[in-house]
């Protein structure tokens, strides 16, 4: 008899530990999901920010003494836009940036732009290719250093609204945040602009 009830109580026992083994196992699951470690394959949609670091690469033909340069200039971009479910998404992007002048020893260049893009997200699993096109609004400065002048520094301003267009490449995170770098260029008439930018994006 008292063998017979042992067994019973281990049954119970066992089924028991199966049941919440189960509960629990659900549980776990359902805060994954919640947290966006499971979801990470599901389609992006809604408003994001995309801060960035900018590196630009502006060529000009005939700068404000009619020479032929290239300069690097570094800053800080910002992004904010819409994706739609479909994938198709618009984004309007804003630029600042500048060259190492030595406090103003050597010539200063000055890059600043917004623009209005449109894009499609073409999307594999945790990774993203999005197309992007548009139109941007640019000022371009440019000052000429103290080091070896006796006169006053020449001063030049330009400023232009021309076609943009690149690729940003984007990786998962998490259900929230991507990594993202993106290529670019202006077609300006005065030469050449490309710009880098890297940072991330987050969807609200």
């Amino acid at each position: 008899m008292l063998k017979r009830q042992a067994i019973s109580l281990v049954k119970i026992l066992s089924l028991s530990a199966i049941i919440s083994q189960s509960a629990i196992a659900d549980d776990i699951m359902d805060n994954e999901q919640i947290n966006g470690v499971i979801d990470m394959t599901d389609p992006v949609s809604g408003i994001f920010v995309s801060p960035s670091f900018t590196y630009n690469e502006v060529s000009l033909d005939s700068n404000y003494l009619n020479e032929n340069v290239k300069k690097s200039l570094f800053g800080i971009g910002l992004s904010l836009g819409y994706e739609f479910d479909s994938n198709f998404l618009f984004e309007f992007n804003g630029v600042m940036a500048s060259n190492f002048s030595m406090g103003g020893a050597s010539d200063r260049y000055n890059w600043s732009h917004k623009a209005l893009l449109l894009g499609y997200r073409f999307e594999w699993e945790k990774v993203s290719l999005i197309p992007l096109y548009g139109r941007a609004s640019w000022t371009l400065s440019q000052q000429e250093g103290q080091l070896f002048n006796s006169g006053g520094e020449e001063y030049d301003e330009i400023e232009g609204t021309d076609t943009i267009y690149g690729l940003s490449f984007l990786g998962k995170v998490n259900k929230h945040t991507q990594a993202l770098m993106s290529l670019k260029e202006i077609k300006v008439d005065f030469g050449e602009v490309y710009l880098l930018n890297m940072g991330i994006s987050y969807y609200f």
